[in-house]
């Protein structure tokens, strides 16, 4: 943040889902945002859920998006994407 140099803030995020099977490949699962990301968790086999905060003090439009991990294009739904649960 500006407002403490000691900490380092990341932003132009996207969030990307990435089989793990071999030959699988990454789909941007969001746009890019200058936001950072802080969180991100599993929210069901097909969404995931994160936060979204600005280099800024009280930022205050921060957020809770939700977004949809594509479906792979063999039909299987998420065959190969490990939830982390």
């Amino acid at each position: 943040m500006r407002v403490r140099p000691d900490l380092t803030f990341w932003g132009d995020a996207r969030v990307w889902a990435v089989p793990v099977v071999p030959a699988g490949k990454p789909r941007a699962v969001t746009g890019e945002n200058p936001d950072t990301i802080y969180c991100l968790r599993w929210l069901s086999r097909n969404e995931v859920v994160f936060d979204r905060l600005a280099d800024e003090p009280f930022y205050g439009h921060a957020r809770l998006w939700r977004a949809t991990v594509p479906q792979p294009h063999d039909g299987e739904p998420n065959k190969g994407i490990q939830t982390g649960k």
